[in-house]
């Protein structure tokens, strides 16, 4: 059975809000992460540098690709921050 263009376009449709949600999802823990080290500064000790440059070469995607890649960038660096975080918090 082939796709119609209106099935296509619900597709296409419930993609998007999806990804919007997912989006909004990003933004919200994004905002909790960076208020964690000010909630947390009593606990934790003085971060340390670290030597890492995580440069990425520019590779062409599709805007579905491209966008998805951004969120999973982004989720890597909320990781990163929660993982030096917990490095760093002396009880």
């Amino acid at each position: 059975m082939g796709e119609t263009g209106r099935d296509a376009v619900e597709g296409q449709s419930e993609v998007n809000s999806q990804m919007e949600s997912l989006e909004a999802t990003i933004e919200r823990l994004e905002r909790h992460i960076d208020r964690l080290p000010e909630k947390l500064s009593a606990v934790l000790r003085p971060p340390v540098p670290s030597g890492d440059d995580k440069s990425k070469e520019a590779v062409a995607l599709t805007p579905l690709a491209g966008r998805i890649r951004s969120f999973n960038d982004r989720v890597v660096t909320m990781e990163d921050k929660t993982k030096v975080l917990l490095d760093n918090i002396e009880l």
